[in-house]
This record gives C-alpha cells, sequence and structure tokens, in this order.
C-alpha cells in the first residue's frame, strides 16, 4: 500500500515539475490553437532532455538538428529554437522539401499537412535513428513516435515506443510517465 501511495505522489509531484517548469501555468491550457502551438514547440525542445539517441548520430553531427516536414502552425514556433544549445551542439532547425532529405535529422517534425503520405514517410524513415513527432490524429497508432493530443483542453503526449526502439533511440521512463498513452505498436502488427 505504502508503495502504491509513494509511485503516485513521485509521478504526480514529476508531472507537475515538468508542466510547472517548462510551461508557465497561464500557458498550460490549451485555450486556443495558438498557444497549444507554442506548447507543443516547447515540448519538442524538451525531448531532447528526456530522449537519448545513439552516439554514433549525435558525434556525426555538428548540430542538433530538428526538421519540419511541410509548414503548419508549429513551425513559426519551432523557429526561434534555432541556434539554442542542447549538450555540447547547437539546434538547426530546417525545412526539408522531400522525405529523402531527412535523413540527418534528430527529430523530424511531420506537419499535419503531410496525412496523406503519412504511411510513406513513416516506411521511408523508420530505421533512422530520428524521432517523429506530429500532431496528426493518431499520429502514434499508425506508427509514428510521439504524437500531440488535446485532451481536457491541455496538450497531451500519446508515445508510440516501437519506432524509436527500431531507431535505436531510447525513451526516458519519466516522459512515459507523463504521457496519456504508451503504446508499443510496430506498423502493421496487432496492439499488444
Amino acid at each position: 500500500m505504502f508503495r502504491l501511495i509513494h509511485k503516485t505522489i513521485l509521478k504526480t509531484t514529476f508531472a507537475l515539475f515538468l508542466i510547472g517548469v517548462f510551461f508557465p501555468a497561464s500557458t498550460v491550457l490549451a485555450a486556443n490553437s495558438a498557444s497549444a502551438d507554442k506548447i507543443k514547440a516547447a515540448y519538442i525542445y524538451q525531448l531532447t532532455q528526456f530522449v537519448t539517441w545513439p552516439d554514433t548520430t549525435l558525434s556525426q553531427n555538428t548540430h542538433f538538428n530538428i526538421c519540419i516536414l511541410d509548414q503548419d502552425r508549429i513551425s513559426k514556433e519551432l523557429d526561434p529554437l534555432h541556434q539554442h544549445v542542447i549538450g555540447r551542439q547547437s539546434i538547426k532547425i530546417s525545412y526539408p522539401k522531400t522525405i529523402n532529405t531527412v535523413n540527418d535529422c534528430n527529430i523530424l517534425y511531420i506537419a499535419t499537412t503531410k496525412k496523406q503520405n503519412l504511411q510513406a514517410i513513416l516506411a521511408n524513415t523508420r530505421t533512422w535513428p530520428m524521432l517523429t513527432v506530429s500532431s496528426i490524429p493518431d499520429f502514434t497508432a499508425m506508427g509514428g513516435g510521439i504524437g500531440f493530443v488535446i485532451f481536457d483542453n491541455k496538450v497531451r503526449l500519446e508515445i508510440n515506443r516501437a519506432p524509436a526502439r527500431q531507431a535505436g533511440i531510447k525513451i526516458s521512463a519519466k516522459l512515459l510517465e507523463i504521457a496519456s498513452l504508451v503504446r508499443n505498436k510496430t506498423p502493421g502488427k496487432a496492439q499488444p
């Protein structure tokens, strides 16, 4: 009983810590799409603290590459991250024109405008050491890595661990704890 209470208190405290530190109280509610986009951009930046890429990937790149495949409202919120520093690397925001030019991305944000091509995009990037992120509905169910959803007027994360594992990326247990849904679904296979 004590262990269950202790775990619940730790989980709640950690979630409140993340929300309180990384997102000012006034922006936690996603009352409109502009504030939701700012929160999503802040989440993408914070993902870098809770996700581990293969050492070879980070040592090969001079920058930490956040790529945005096509433009949507979140694009302008990510632009200010350009040149912020993560560890020893500065962030580079880029806008690749095709899926063939995203192979050096650490995080690939797939705009909602790419929903029709999502399966092809995910199939082409499946084994590359990159974390796929999107606001496309049911993104994780379709095989994406981290999806943003609005629940109770708040931005939440859905995480699919299978594509990250396939790409050699490790997602922190702390991040998994605050996700509203965690999947282990490989595209084309039934959900366990």
